[in-house]
């Protein structure tokens, strides 16, 4: 594949030995951009990152989905609609005299409720009770207006009691099942060690954001990796490794635009998926990061990270394609630690 790497001096960084730009590797492809970035121009971001504070679940009232929220069928708004008139039809059409089995008729006024609390929870629950507790008022009234029958106070009570008791079985119960599948699906997208997405989901939502730059919109990637915690693993234990990678973990989080993801993706590698970004905006960034990462003060010292870059172009046929570009520019920018590499067309570059 067709390309080059070619590079600009880190605005910001310092002037001395470190700040001059990299000579040209002998990849004719590749050239380094200048070192990490100057720690003291944090650019106004917290130094205190070195451990995550994870916020709490905030209850809900409907479930969270981390794809798209399913809209709801039309058959089951179909189904919701024939169960509801179902009590309406056998009630009015028995006139005066209360069937016999009045009460199991109204049952099916809870169909909505099981129904709508799958795609929006509690909210669906109380809609769905709202709407039958209606439609059994209305029909009470209308009996009584039309001299059909006398008021039935206590049938009238129980009935709303049994609707009212059953919404709250059905709201736990399904609210059960939504948080088991949530905790499913953070175990499935995920990193634990982190809490940033981990290659699967990163795999779905750059697959997306890819087809999404075919058609015109702004697409670039990030490969970050940490630099030598095989050193740190050894010398200081794992558990300095782990709470290095946390606290970077933390800090491309915070750094990382809602609209955009960062995922973990091996040990020490971390990708970032910036839509709508070109590589003026990604190299703000990644210095940004990478400043962020410097400020960090583990037990192992302070966070260096090497970055690669790569913008989607017509040139590639692939979501792959893109991610094996960013992997050889971070290669490549690994060769001085700290340092960030820009993949671009132009030379010939072997891909793996």
């Amino acid at each position: 594949m067709g390309a080059s790497l070619y590079a600009v001096r880190c605005a910001g960084g310092p002037r001395g030995r470190r700040g001059r730009a990299r000579a040209p590797s002998s990849d004719p492809s590749v050239v380094q951009l200048a070192h990490r970035t100057d720690q003291r121009a944090v650019v106004n971001r917290p130094a205190r990152l070195a451990v995550r504070k994870a916020a709490p679940d905030a209850r809900r009232g409907k479930p969270r989905w981390h794809f798209e929220t399913p809209a709801i069928p039309v058959r089951a708004a179909v189904l919701s609609a024939a169960s509801l008139a179902v009590p309406v039809v056998g009630v009015i059409g028995a006139g005066g005299a209360a069937p016999r089995f009045e009460a199991l008729l109204w049952m099916a006024a809870m169909v909505p409720c099981f129904l709508l609390a799958y795609y929006r929870g509690w909210i669906g629950v109380a809609t769905g009770l709202a709407t039958g507790m209606a439609i059994f008022s209305l029909v009470q009234v209308f009996l009584i207006q039309s001299g059909q029958r006398l008021p039935d106070w206590p049938f009238m009570l129980s009935i709303s009691a049994a609707l009212v008791g059953l919404s709250f079985v059905v709201g736990g119960v399904t609210d059960r099942l939504h948080a088991e599948r949530e905790r499913a699906e953070r175990l499935a997208l995920f990193d634990p060690l982190t809490g940033l997405a981990n290659r699967r989901y990163l795999e779905l939502i750059a697959a997306r954001e890819f087809a999404a730059a075919q058609r015109g919109r702004l697409l670039t990637l990030v490969a970050f990796d940490l630099d030598g915690l095989k050193e740190v693993n050894d010398g200081h234990g794992h558990k300095a490794g782990d709470d290095m990678i946390r606290a970077f973990g933390a800090a491309l989080e915070q750094n990382t635009r809602s609209m955009n993801l960062s995922a973990r993706v091996g040990g020490d590698e971390f990708i970032s998926v910036l839509s709508a970004a070109d590589v003026e905006g990604t190299m703000v960034f990644v210095r940004r990061v990478q400043a962020a990462a410097a400020a960090i003060q583990t037990e192992a010292g302070a966070v260096s990270v090497s970055a690669g870059v790569v913008a989607y172009s017509n040139d590639f046929g692939s979501i792959e394609e893109l991610l094996a570009a960013a992997d050889a520019a971070l290669y490549r920018a690994k060769s001085s630690p700290g340092s960030v590499a820009v993949f671009k067309r132009g030379a010939t570059l072997s891909m793996a």
